[in-house]
């Protein structure tokens, strides 16, 4: 008896069984969504058979409605639904999410009635088996998703009754080829077949009508060896994106794609030995924004006439440098991507690219960086990665130009005599993140004619020379990535500036950071306690831990945090609304949603407590940090490859 409910949230606990008439009377008045996710179903039966609780008393046979628009189930161990399970919700239903479980098959008696049902997700399952007229009066489905499951084929007129159908994912399954005329209905507008077992494009799946509207085309990951101008004739007019990346094409004839006069998006990418020319875009010069044709095995770079490109990317090839004149034909590129390529210096096109704002050299055999390399794009890069260079010389006004960089990705170079992070930004005032690349080996030619290559000794640091100093006053966000990152010195915090820090560990292999990590934290304070940092939020990412003691302090600090932040005394809750307020952070979330959400905590699995979550952990058994504040300060240990810490300060 609760009619204006609009959310029931039943996620995460341990219910084997869902009834719909736990729902009698509720959100009658509203739009409800029910959220039954991540729990220990394993069957769904029809309601009038199945026995339970909410059965008892009841008319066998009888039937009800209940007003759910949006039902999510996924996440369970749903191996079988019984025909008519979804009779009470059959005209109101819109949303039905059962992803993640173990379904094998569609039927029509499950899904073939649900007449206002605008979204079905069911990726995720081991589904083999597609009856025809599975949605034989679910007419209206708008999305269907049923990638990462074993389909090899499809019924020629499985999408047969659906007349409003705009977009279909059918990525990671087992499919060869698609039956013709599979789309014939007008209306779609994204088809995702990436990693399948395609050899050409399926053409013919789609009707003259249906191609008309296709905008989206994904074909990545396929086993596609050759594009003939038929393949994409004029029918796909409309088409905006095509994906054919991880393919095995080789070969492009000239004009290739002329018949797609509206296509803004080409990725080519990674399909090595691709032989590409001038001619190989003719009719593309007014529509592309964006191409990729990343490792290609490119050695000379062919000429792109692109009136309207923005975005260019052509690492992991093998040029040796990018003709400037090239510029004159993209003078409006915004995103440019050379990296992992054999440039020996910073490209001249960099001058002559007005509007130029991300740019990325990484990778590349630059020995040496000047105060006039970059000196180009200084007024309008804002993203700028420069990690893993060959460098020997980095002259500390390289980046003192920069008056927009916001992002540097960048690494500790030991040939660079007296390498400081802190100089090379000090006059950075716009800094706001800085990614710091693990350090790689530079390969070192021998001496004569022989070109054997032997690797420079493995460099390590802790970055405590490397980040000793003082960063510009905007800087709120560091990310150590790589994994030749071993350990860290307590110091790398000191010159924070910032009353905020998002501290981020990425596929690292540092198993510890010293105890004093977030005591030397520079400016860094806790709201209203001198001396004290507080930990806001703790994303530990999809991974397994090994659950001991040692990670009892996050039991602590989730308990604290609740305290001060959610559920505590107003003072405290205005606090951290005034400071998240005045301090914003991009990319961060809010107080309240860090309160609503514990999945960074769920996402992790304990692999010694048979991969219970850590959570579900931390209840039960990890409290060793309850019993002592000092445990908080103790030795974090950090055994995953993703960690994001958010600290604040007050002043």
């Amino acid at each position: 008896n609760l009619p204006e409910t609009e959310l029931v949230d039943l996620a995460y606990n341990s219910l084997n069984y869902f009834d719909f008439e736990f729902c009698d009377q509720v959100g009658t008045l509203s739009t409800l969504t029910v959220n039954a996710s991540h729990n220990k179903i394993q069957y769904l039966f029809d309601n009038k058979t199945f026995f339970s609780p909410f059965n008892i008393g009841r008319e066998y046979g009888s039937q009800f409605h209940s007003n759910i628009k949006i039902l999510d189930l996924s996440g369970n161990n749903i191996s079988d639904i019984n025909g008519g399970f979804f009779r009470p919700v059959e005209i109101s239903l819109t949303h039905l999410y059962l992803s993640k479980n173990n379904l094998m098959n569609t039927t029509r008696s499950v899904f073939g009635n649900l007449q206002h049902l605008h979204w079905l997700d069911l990726s995720y399952n081991q589904i083999i088996d597609l009856d025809y007229d599975t949605f034989r009066n679910t007419r209206k489905l708008q999305y269907i998703n049923l990638s990462h499951n074993r389909v090899a084929d499809l019924p020629t007129e499985f999408f047969k009754y659906i007349t409003e159908l705009r977009v279909v994912d059918l990525s990671t399954n087992y499919i060869r080829s698609l039956p013709e005329n599979l789309f014939f209905d007008d209306g779609l507008e994204k088809l995702d077949l990436s990693h399948n077992w395609l050899i050409k494009i399926p053409v013919s799946a789609m009707s003259n009508v249906a191609a008309l509207t296709l905008c989206y085309l994904d074909l990545s990951h396929n086993q596609i060896g050759t594009i003939h101008n038929v393949d994409l004739s004029t029918k796909f007019r409309n088409l905006a994106h095509l994906d054919l990346s991880d393919n095995h094409i080789f070969r492009l004839e000239d004009a290739s794609f002329a018949t797609l006069p509206r296509l803004s998006t080409l990725i080519l990418s990674n399909n090595v030995g691709l032989e590409i020319t001038g001619k190989t875009f003719i009719g593309l010069e007014n529509s592309l924004i964006d191409l990729r044709i990343d490792n290609v095995t490119m050695i000379a770079f062919p000429d792109l006439p692109f009136t309207y490109l923005r975005r260019l990317s052509i690492a992991h090839n093998e040029l040796p440098s990018i003709p400037p004149e090239l510029a004159y034909n993209i003078s409006l590129l915004r995103h440019l991507d050379l990296s992992y390529n054999d440039l020996s210096a910073v490209p001249l096109i960099t001058h002559s690219l007005p509007q130029l704002k991300s740019l990325n050299i990484a990778g590349n055999p630059i020995a040496t960086l000047t105060n006039a390399s970059l000196i180009g794009a200084a007024e309008t890069l804002e993203y700028l990665n420069i990690a893993h260079l060959f460098l020997n010389s980095f002259e500390l006004g390289a980046l003192s130009k920069m008056s927009s960089l916001k992002t540097l990705a960048i690494s500790p170079y030991p040939d660079v005599i007296n390498f400081n992070i802190p100089l090379v930004v000090q006059e950075v005032e716009t800094l706001k993140q800085l990614e710091i690349e693990a350090p790689q080996p530079i390969p070192v030619a021998y001496s004569g004619d022989s070109a054997f290559m032997r690797p420079r000794t493995d460099p390590k640091t802790d970055l405590k020379l490397e980040m000793d100093g003082i960063f510009p006053a905007k800087l709120k966000t560091v990310i150590l990535r790589g994994k030749r990152f071993k350990q860290v010195a307590n110091n790398i915090l000191n010159g924070i500036q910032s009353p905020v820090l998002h501290l981020i560990l990425q596929n690292t292999s540092i198993t510890s950071l010293p105890n004093n990590f977030f005591e030397s934290h520079g400016i860094l304070g806790n709201p209203q306690l001198p001396d004290q940092v507080f930990l806001v939020d703790l994303k530990l990412g999809n991974q397994q831990l090994s659950c001991d003691s040692g990670l009892g302090w996050v039991e602590f600090w989730s308990r604290k945090k609740r305290q001060y932040m959610c559920n505590g005394v107003s003072w405290s809750r205005d606090i951290f609304e005034m400071f998240s307020t005045s301090h914003p952070l991009e990319g961060s979330r809010s107080h309240r949603e860090i309160c609503d959400d514990e999945n960074g905590l769920r996402e992790a699995e304990c692999s010694n407590k048979g991969s219970q979550s850590l959570i579900e952990v931390l209840k039960s058994e990890l409290e060793c940090g309850w019993d002592s504040s000092t445990r908080i300060n103790s030795e974090m240990i950090i055994v995953f490859s993703v960690m994001a810490v958010l600290l604040v300060g007050w002043f």
